[in-house]
């Protein structure tokens, strides 16, 4: 098993999951979740999982201010796209890089 597949797995699995739509907090759930992901993908920059997760924790925290300002939600959209990109540079097939 990867180096930090358990860490992440257990940290995904105590409250920072990326699909968690609780609005309460939910902004705090994902700096700290992203910031694990970046932590993993500067640790290993050839693993394309990191830079995935970090383009649908994007995605989903968009969806989640639908009221905010469209420079706000442009952001977001510019960053998730940019994860994706590295991850599709780093697996061309990433069917779930692709769909975000």
């Amino acid at each position: 098993m990867h180096h930090d597949v358990r860490e992440l797995e257990h940290r995904l699995g105590n409250g920072l999951a990326p699909d968690d739509d609780r609005p309460a907090g939910a902004g705090r759930r994902f700096v700290r979740t992203d910031s694990l992901l970046a932590r993993a993908e500067r640790r290993d920059p050839k693993w394309a999982m990191p830079p995935t997760l970090r383009a649908w924790i994007t995605f989903r925290e968009s969806r989640m201010a639908p009221s905010a300002p469209a420079s706000y939600t442009a952001n977001l959209v510019t960053r998730g796209l940019a994860h994706a990109g590295r991850a599709l540079g780093l697996d061309s097939s990433n069917a779930e890089a692709l769909e975000a």
